[in-house]
């Protein structure tokens, strides 16, 4: 998941991201590797590149550096999923146990307003 996201951002900018994040929450439940080149034709971008990209060692390389940089995080706030917007993390997002449509309509409410 983390790959498509990433070569989202690296082939269609910020706002292809912000669309493939949108797409896979609501596809949570039924994303895997064989839907990315459904989600590449939905960001309009070529399926063959896209794979290639998700596939890359520049990908990996910021999948990991992501990891990496999450692993810096203190442990001790760790107890709940912390979420990030644009490298903000957005607080007080969890409203029982609807978190995933609260995450996407930030994300929509941002995009309709022209905030990347």
């Amino acid at each position: 998941m983390h790959h498509a996201l990433e070569s989202a951002a690296i082939l269609g900018g910020n706002e292809a991201f912000q669309a493939a994040y949108l797409w896979m929450l609501d596809n949570l439940n039924s994303f895997d590797e064989s839907r990315v080149p459904e989600l590449a034709d939905f960001l309009g971008l070529d399926p063959v590149a896209f794979q290639r990209s998700v596939d890359s060692p520049q990908v990996q390389e910021e999948v990991f550096a992501d990891a990496t940089w999450l692993n810096t995080y203190p442990k001790r706030r760790a107890a709940k999923p912390q979420v990030f917007i644009n490298n903000k993390r957005l607080e007080r997002w969890e409203v029982g146990d609807d978190r995933v449509s609260v995450i996407a309509a930030i994300i929509r409410e941002q995009l309709a307003a022209g905030t990347p």
